[in-house]
């Protein structure tokens, strides 16, 4: 009896344990222990569906397309502006706006979608425009006699000084050409044509002094030779350059050449531009080109003109472009920049007098 007695005593402990572990258990998964894991659950609200939104629903408001206005002389042929130009049209497509090329400026044609105006070279009342239209900035390229505003950014041409360009190019000369044997080509007999003939001369002599070969012919250097407008004297011209051993020459202004220039003559020295290689100069005898440009002014200010600030004045800077390294070495290049920022810092002067400001 003792041991049926102690059998079953055993047999319900054993239950009794059973029922109390199952209990535990079913307690502690029921809770949160600080550091355990939390039981995911719906967030979703009682009546709010679980289906996606209709086409009506998920649509968004639509919003008109920001549009530039390019107001343009397109029978332009000064490379400054025409780079300018191309600039526009590039920041434009890259900024994802609309381009629109226009002949004219009428006030229904500055809707909500048009953020910028581009004037190129003439006014066709901008001042008036602008007063018109305060949420639209507009930049004028070129245009004289416009002042800056809040919605008005200027480039204006005072700041293109030949002089400077020429006493560079002179400079850059003297030091590729073969015993300073340089010489300067322009076109007519005004103020710019003087300015760029005195420029060059003393860019040359500003390198090289009193410029004396060392072997015949012994010439006067830089030399300097004056077409009048009409490119009446090209092959004068050629003659010149192989009689007086010429060895570099600046053409400036080199789009003036590009129109006139003869494939029966063909120059066979090195040559020094203001603006792009003219397409009958082979590479092997182009130096490099002198000019303005302001490409990088105006990216500088692009997007705040796109967020509506203006009032901006866009600056030219003199650069040394579409080198031949055959012909201008990169220590040269750097020693000629090392002139134009000497010459926009007033440390040296071109010897002629500006009359642009």
């Amino acid at each position: 009896m003792n041991r049926d007695f102690f059998r079953i005593t055993s047999s319900i402990e054993r239950s009794s344990t059973t029922l109390i572990v199952i209990a535990l258990t079913i307690v502690i998964t029921g809770c949160n222990f600080p550091g355990s894991p939390a039981t995911a659950t719906s967030t979703q609200s009682p009546g709010e569906s679980s289906f996606p939104p209709t086409v009506e629903e998920a649509a968004a408001p639509e919003t008109m397309a920001r549009k530039v206005l390019l107001l343009t002389n397109e029978d332009s042929y000064d490379p400054e502006i025409i780079e300018i130009r191309d600039e526009v049209v590039d920041l434009t497509y890259q900024s994802d706006l609309e381009l629109e090329n226009v002949t004219a400026l009428q006030d229904d044609m500055l809707d909500s979608g048009v953020s910028l105006v581009f004037v190129f070279e003439y006014d066709p009342g901008v001042l008036e425009f602008a007063s018109r239209h305060p949420e639209i900035q507009f930049v004028t390229i070129g245009v004289p006699g416009v002042a800056t505003s809040n919605n008005i950014s200027v480039l204006n041409r005072d700041g293109l000084r030949p002089d400077r360009t020429a006493f560079v190019a002179g400079y850059i000369a003297a030091m590729v050409a073969d015993d300073w044997r340089a010489g300067v080509v322009s076109i007519g007999s005004g103020a710019e044509s003087e300015a760029i003939k005195s420029g060059f001369i003393n860019g040359a002599r500003y390198f090289c002094g009193l410029c004396r070969p060392v072997f015949p012919p012994y010439y006067e250097y830089p030399q300097s030779f004056q077409m009048d407008t009409s490119g009446q004297g090209w092959g004068q011209l050629a003659a010149f350059i192989q009689e007086n051993r010429i060895d570099v020459i600046y053409l400036a202004p080199v789009e003036v050449f590009r129109s006139i220039e003869s494939e029966e003559i063909q120059l066979t020295t090195a040559i020094i531009g203001d603006g792009p290689r003219p397409d009958d100069v082979p590479e092997s005898q182009w130096v490099a080109a002198v000019r303005y440009s302001a490409i990088e002014s105006l990216r500088s200010i692009w997007n705040d003109l796109l967020d509506g600030k203006g009032g901006w004045v866009i600056h030219w800077e003199l650069r040394i472009v579409d080198v031949n390294r055959d012909l201008l070495s990169e220590g040269r290049e750097r020693v000629a920049q090392g002139l134009i920022e000497d010459l926009e810092a007033g440390f040296v002067g071109t010897g002629v007098e500006n009359t642009s400001e």
